[in-house]
């Protein structure tokens, strides 16, 4: 039950103290993914906790109705679309910052 935020705690630390790059992307990403472990373990055994005050959907009574369904699909839809806006945003103006600095490496020195 504590493995999950003792390793979250690790990957901040290792954050923290990251020489180089990819140790930084490596530690945050085991920050996240234990993060979401933690998350997991503490809603278990439901897979969607109900808002109106129900039981929700659980690991032994998993087949929602077709208004659930309809919910997550339209929910999941809108998480994707603003997670793909949000990357481009991010990506343009990441290379716009590279480009306005004089940096010779990246894509635009490709062409």
């Amino acid at each position: 039950m504590w493995i999950a935020p003792i390793v979250a705690l690790a990957g901040l630390a290792g954050t923290a103290f990251a020489r180089t790059a990819t140790r930084a992307i490596a530690s945050t990403s085991l920050f996240l993914l234990a993060l979401m472990a933690s998350a997991a373990q503490t809603i278990f055994p439901y897979l969607l906790p109900s808002l109106s005050g129900g039981g929700g959907l659980d690991i032994y009574n998993s087949a929602p109705g077709a208004y659930s369904v309809g919910t997550a699909f339209t929910a999941a839809l809108i998480g994707f679309g603003a997670a793909l806006i949000y990357g481009n945003i991010a990506a343009m103006r990441l290379l716009r910052a590279s480009n306005a600095s004089g940096s010779t490496k990246g894509p635009s020195s490709l062409t």
